[in-house]
């Protein structure tokens, strides 16, 4: 009787395991690059240039803060001649974002929202920015399209003043 228990016990396991096929790991909605340039590396001068890159394509130098999911990138701008640079991981303090109507067609279409509130039912692959005056959710793949529409300032990675100098050296 104990043979015949373990057996049915065995089979159930390996028809579960079987029925349940195997173990696929779900892509993420955004696939998040952060890569690192060095300038002048191993010297007193070493800078380190951040550049962000969502689904193979790079976010604009128009945004201060990008939000995807828990992950946050913040915009610094150089300040001397070693240093960091571009988008750099960081953690401010988020206040919880007020959720309003879904998006509408046309928003769909476009690929971003303008405005702080989060959307209701928003589609995977979709970000929050910030940049001087205001914030928008979008597509991953949108953030470009956005900021020619919008006509967002591009942010310097070094002040205009410090353009000559370092790249006389």
């Amino acid at each position: 009787m104990r043979k015949c228990v373990a057996g049915i016990i065995g089979l159930a396991l390996v028809f579960g395991v079987l029925a349940a096929g195997p173990a696929i790991a779900e892509e993420p909605a955004v696939k998040i690059e952060h890569t690192i340039t060095y300038e002048a590396k191993g010297t007193r001068s070493e800078a380190q240039q951040g550049q962000l890159s969502l689904n193979g394509a790079n976010v604009p130098n128009t945004f201060e803060m990008v939000l995807i999911g828990d992950k946050v990138f913040c915009f610094q701008q150089r300040a001397h001649y070693w240093g960091s640079y571009g988008y750099w991981p960081c953690d401010p303090a988020i206040p919880p974002m007020p959720i309003e109507n879904k998006l509408t067609p046309a928003e769909l279409e476009q690929g971003w929202r303008v405005g702080q509130s989060m959307p209701e039912e928003m589609p995977q692959g979709w970000v929050h920015v910030q940049w001087h005056d205001g914030s928008a959710w979008a597509a991953a793949n949108a953030l470009g399209k956005m900021a020619d529409a919008l006509k967002l300032p591009e942010l310097k990675r070094m002040p205009m003043e410090m353009e000559p100098l370092i790249k006389k050296q």
